[in-house]
């Protein structure tokens, strides 16, 4: 079983709740549940592989697009 999956079992949220949020942004999650304690980040900071380059996950649009009048 990989390592990720073993890690996912054994989060206090639940393993759904990790795999819901899997290769997503989630950072607005993640400070919901753990909002004053840095112990999930010092945790998380042993298990880093490096960041994600490259836009979001979901299409941006300016504020005033002209579609609204």
């Amino acid at each position: 079983m990989p390592k990720t999956h073993y890690r996912a079992d054994r989060h206090a949220g639940g393993r759904e709740l990790v795999l819901l949020h899997s290769g997503r942004e989630c950072i607005d999650t993640f400070d919901s549940y753990h909002p004053f304690s840095n112990r999930a980040d010092k945790i998380l900071a042993m298990y880093a592989v490096g960041k994600l380059m490259g836009g979001s996950e979901f299409p941006t649009y300016k504020p005033d697009t002209g579609l609204r009048r």
